[in-house]
């Protein structure tokens, strides 16, 4: 028994690499099954905006990607950035998104619980950037109704 568990202890500095390159392949294939990619390409951006600085928020892209709560978002007046937290990041470089691309701030109940959100349309994706109310006033800014 104590000679087969020693066998098995070279496998040990292996398992951790394997585990890396797994995820950093899981990372990059939502990227760009999800649509990040292409946003990247259409909407980059090299720097962080001064602005309201919220983390921790949530972003769904249509139809089956979502990243809850790892959205760093700072609205601003040169548009809404997006940065997934350090364990999402490889392959989603950061994005800046016009306001031209949002719509108004909504809002839906689900049971209890009032969510707002901000439509964006851009990429060809149809997207949702989960807000707190406190956001109302920036987005209020600079998003013009839609007719």
């Amino acid at each position: 028994m104590f000679c087969a568990a020693i066998n098995g202890l070279w496998l040990l500095p292996l398992i951790l690499p394997a585990m890396v390159v797994f995820w950093l392949g899981i990372v990059a294939l939502v990227s760009v099954a999800g649509g990040w990619r292409r946003l990247a390409r259409e909407f980059p951006a090299f720097h962080r905006p001064e602005g309201l600085d919220l983390r921790g928020r949530s972003l769904h892209i249509n139809p089956l990607t979502n990243y809850n709560g790892c959205m760093r978002v700072t609205l601003s007046s040169a548009g809404i950035y997006l940065e997934p937290v350090w364990l999402f990041r490889f392959c989603h470089p950061p994005v800046l998104i016009p306001w031209e691309k949002a719509a108004p701030m909504q809002s839906g109940r689900a049971l209890w619980i009032t969510r707002y959100f901000v439509p964006i349309e851009a990429a060809g994706k149809s997207m949702r950037l989960d807000l707190p109310k406190a956001a109302e006033e920036w987005v209020g800014r600079y998003v013009k109704d839609h007719p």
